[in-house]
């Protein structure tokens, strides 16, 4: 049977958000050096250089593995569901750590670019639709990464159009919210009632800062 190849993410946005998911939540990341492995941490991407970072454990590093700016290296890292691994040039080298490119693709063995926090039973993570920024109406959300949500509404009193794009209020704990515009991808019935759907969307233009700010406050957050 021939070997079914890993999923890729491609689009930079995408990317950017599970840099942002990485940094903030994988202990352990190896990045390959020819034929040694480096392990260390990510940090945080950087929108100016469009690149993000990479600092070896402390130590020397193996004999021949000598970080030149140019280099391209292959960094791989695991969560509790998914494997990740991309090839990224290093750009620069100082004491802080090594800068690396955000590679233009990752591959994965999982579906989803990274896992969303379950947060629906904790009620405190909400969006607000533009139409209804005035009001007191906050639409529960379900799960949440720096790609994207689902949240539970009412189709009587919303309607989301897959494919379409809209802007609303994200509500989340110990934050002051943040304006968000999302595209719907797909909506399913909540359960066996017709009263009430989830709906599923990923992220537009949340960048590099709102990025860093959901993954922040996913890292800290407990139910």
């Amino acid at each position: 049977m021939q070997a079914t190849q890993p999923p890729f993410l491609g689009s930079e946005e995408a990317i950017i958000a599970h840099l942002f998911y990485a940094t903030a939540e994988i202990q352990i990341v190896t990045a390959h050096v020819g034929a040694h492995s480096v392990p260390g941490l990510l940090t945080w991407p950087e929108a100016e250089g469009r690149t993000f970072g990479f600092v070896p454990d402390p130590g020397d590093l193996p004999d021949g593995a000598d970080p030149r700016p140019g280099r391209v290296l292959r960094v791989q890292y695991a969560s509790l569901d998914d494997e990740y691994s991309f090839l990224a040039a290093l750009k620069s080298v100082d004491s802080g750590g090594w800068r690396l490119s955000i590679p233009r693709q990752v591959e994965r063995t999982d579906r989803r670019l990274l896992p969303r926090e379950q947060v629906y039973n904790s009620r405190k993570f909400t969006l607000q639709p533009k139409q209804s920024m005035q009001s007191t109406r906050h639409l529960l959300i379900v799960d949440i990464s720096p790609a994207g949500f689902s949240l539970v509404y009412d189709p009587r009193l919303d309607e989301f159009e897959q494919g379409k794009s809209y802007m609303g209020l994200l509500n989340a704990p110990n934050h002051p919210g943040m304006r968000v515009r999302f595209e719907v991808v797909n909506g399913r019935f909540l359960g066996e009632t017709k009263d009430q759907r989830i709906m599923g969307a990923s992220f537009q233009g949340l960048g590099f800062s709102g990025c860093r700010t959901l993954a922040e406050i996913l890292a800290i957050w407990e139910d």
